[in-house]
């Protein structure tokens, strides 16, 4: 038989892993789109040259196309993950009023900006 100190710090983890995978998506989603629109990837990467540079660098005729996906989702997760284990400290009563349906929501939510804003590729 668990005792109710054991429930309540089981129940306790529960909702702040909660908190945080809630967080840590909606918030990764919104950033990386954000990182998408305005062109902020940490780096940008010449697969052609395997050359690495800071920041968003356009293609050159030297290096080939640069590559950005990889300095958006670093971007992101120096976004989301902070800000998800801040989250995940918030007082039980906080974080029981903050919707897991974020987690998916927001996500889906934002895929059709996302193919909006790629839209120049399909030219």
């Amino acid at each position: 038989m668990k005792t109710s100190a054991k429930l309540s710090s089981e129940n306790s983890s529960t909702l702040r892993y909660g908190t945080f995978a809630t967080i840590f998506s909606a918030s990764f989603s919104l950033s990386y789109l954000i990182a998408d629109v305005y062109k902020l990837p940490i780096f940008s990467y010449y697969p052609a040259t395997m050359k690495i540079t800071w920041g968003w660098t356009p293609s050159t005729v030297d290096d080939g196309p640069a590559m950005y996906w990889y300095g958006w989702l670093l971007t992101s997760l120096v976004v989301a993950l902070p800000l998800s284990l801040l989250c995940s400290t918030l007082p039980f009563s906080v974080s029981k009023k903050i919707p897991t349906s974020l987690s998916w929501i927001v996500p889906v939510t934002l895929i059709p900006v996302l193919i909006y804003s790629l839209k120049f590729y399909w030219r």
